[in-house]
């Protein structure tokens, strides 16, 4: 796992970066919309409103919070829906995966889901051939753990495939 200072959103146009990470938690609307209303996630819902929407399907119909392809995007940054078949053929410049730190908003982010999405997500980039995955510091934030806390939690899992992203402005 590597560290470095950088806006999430400005690494998805940079060479040989193949997918970005957005914190994400276990609720969604009535409509079906996965609540992302802050952070990083409000940041994707507001620039791709399609991935909100998916993560939404995805987090009701499957009734768990894991990991998930909530887009993918050209080389422009232009959202594409994702497929297995896009996938398998690499016919995206970047794909956007979920990544659970928090499953109820009134709880704050919980260690063992950054534990247990980080490893999954560790498989996914495995199947699916990806080489440089941005995330940015899981569950620290809007989610209230301490990086220090969650960087010896995650360092085992994450190889050097995997770059945690943060301001400037943090320590």
């Amino acid at each position: 796992m590597k560290e470095r200072k950088a806006d999430l959103f400005n690494t998805i146009f940079e060479d040989g970066v193949d997918a970005i990470c957005i914190t994400t938690n276990g609720q969604y609307t009535m409509q079906g919309i996965a609540a992302m209303g802050g952070g990083c996630a409000g940041v994707c819902a507001r620039r791709w409103p399609e991935t909100a929407k998916r993560l939404g399907h995805l987090l009701k119909s499957l009734k768990t919070n894991i990991p998930f392809v909530i887009g993918a995007l050209d080389q422009e940054g232009n959202y594409l829906e994702p497929t297995r078949e896009m996938i398998k053929l690499k016919q995206f410049k970047c794909l956007i995966f979920s990544l659970p730190t928090i499953n109820n908003l009134m709880d704050g982010a919980n260690i063992q889901l950054v534990k247990q999405s980080t490893t999954i997500l560790q498989d996914y980039v495995e199947q699916f051939g990806l080489k440089n995955v941005m995330i940015p510091r899981p569950g620290v934030g809007i989610g209230g753990l301490l990086w220090a806390d969650v960087k010896s939690a995650i360092e085992p899992i994450l190889d050097d495939r995997f770059t945690i992203v943060s301001f400037e402005h943090e320590e």
